[in-house]
């Protein structure tokens, strides 16, 4: 088995209670690369949370290189029925998997859904919650009250990030591009989420290179927000 000495990224940001746009970048990075590295082998992943995404510190590729781990909740998507390759990436599935935190409210719906975008939601809760220091909500159902009130936020157009902090009454920090490419990966529709590659190409990680690394700082030195 491969060895990953840094332990798990739940860890590193329990150590910091949250990290730097810049410094959660390169996790952010290497987690869209191997999903869609899945993805193009047809495999969905479903699993994705702090936990579940390796480090390895002592990696000759350098200390936040990552790997994704824990492929019990994957599924393969089915061959294209027409020929040219590639995968049924619209066929639905009924099943839940995953933790709640990060589960899609697709899934949690009942009513079938598309496999791809539930990675995305996902992806997108847990760097929110890296780059926040908490959780944007405990389960994506109506019987949360934060999820109500992102279902509210999103049908009057306020920004889910935005609307998240002024839960709490606080004001977002998250830049503008990491705020737009949040709150289209935690859209309540999957039809108006992003997709992987739309992900990967978003303009926010060319920015954040650009930016000065003022360390990570600690927001809530209080209280362990996982």
């Amino acid at each position: 088995m491969e060895l990953a000495t840094g332990g798990e990224l739940f860890d590193r940001v329990a150590e910091s209670e949250k990290l730097t746009e810049r410094a959660a970048a390169p996790y952010f990075r290497g987690m869209v690369e191997g999903l869609l590295h899945c993805l193009a082998r047809g495999v969905v992943h479903r699993h994705i949370k702090l936990e579940d995404v390796m480090l390895c510190a002592e990696d000759s590729q350098g200390p936040t290189r990552i790997k994704l781990i824990d492929f019990g909740f994957a599924l393969c998507l089915p061959p294209k029925a027409a020929g040219g390759g590639g995968f049924e990436e619209d066929c639905l599935f009924y099943d839940k998997s995953g933790s709640k935190s990060y589960r899609a409210p697709e899934m949690l719906a009942g009513g079938g859904y598309r496999a791809p975008p539930v990675d995305v939601w996902a992806l997108g809760v847990t760097v929110f919650s890296l780059v926040a220091g908490f959780f944007p909500l405990d389960e994506a159902k109506p019987s949360d009250w934060r999820f109500q009130r992102m279902v509210e936020n999103q049908r009057s157009g306020v920004g889910t990030c935005e609307g998240i902090y002024a839960m709490y009454q606080r004001q977002c920090a998250f830049s503008t591009e990491l705020r737009e490419l949040l709150d289209a990966m935690l859209a309540i529709d999957p039809a108006r989420r992003l997709t992987m590659q739309q992900v990967a190409e978003h303009r926010w990680f060319a920015t954040v290179q650009g930016e000065a690394d003022d360390g990570d700082e600690v927001m809530y030195p209080v209280a362990r927000r996982f």
